[in-house]
């Protein structure tokens, strides 16, 4: 059975969104770095949508000189290596076609990384 978190995906994203937020990347990388550590065995399929959109919104920030994002994406991965968690059966059928563009978004550190 899956837990409920004090951390939703949606509330990651609401920092990167919010004027009030999207300049505080430190909060927003403690924020992921939590919701990472909320998931030990790993995330819920439902969550995937809101993943592609953390990590873009991350990588964005890091880019822009936010090191600090660089702990929060390790956390990310860290957690993706686990299986995806299943809150109903027909969750892999709905969200596992979301799986290449959740990969690709880490596109941008491979590219940066190789020319560096």
């Amino acid at each position: 059975m899956i837990e409920n978190s004090g951390i939703s995906a949606e509330k990651v994203i609401e920092m990167f969104e919010s004027k009030f937020t999207e300049q505080l990347t430190d909060r927003k990388a403690t924020c992921i770095i939590r919701f990472c550590q909320e998931r030990p065995n790993g995330f819920k399929y439902s969550e995937l949508k809101q993943l592609i959109k953390m990590v873009q919104y991350s990588i964005e920030d890091l880019f822009k000189g936010a090191q600090e994002m660089s702990q929060a994406l390790e956390s990310i991965c860290e957690v993706v290596c686990k299986p995806f968690q299943k809150e109903r059966a027909s969750d892999e059928l709905d969200f596992v076609p979301l799986l290449p563009e959740f990969l690709n978004t880490f596109k941008p550190l491979m590219i940066n990384n190789l020319v560096a």
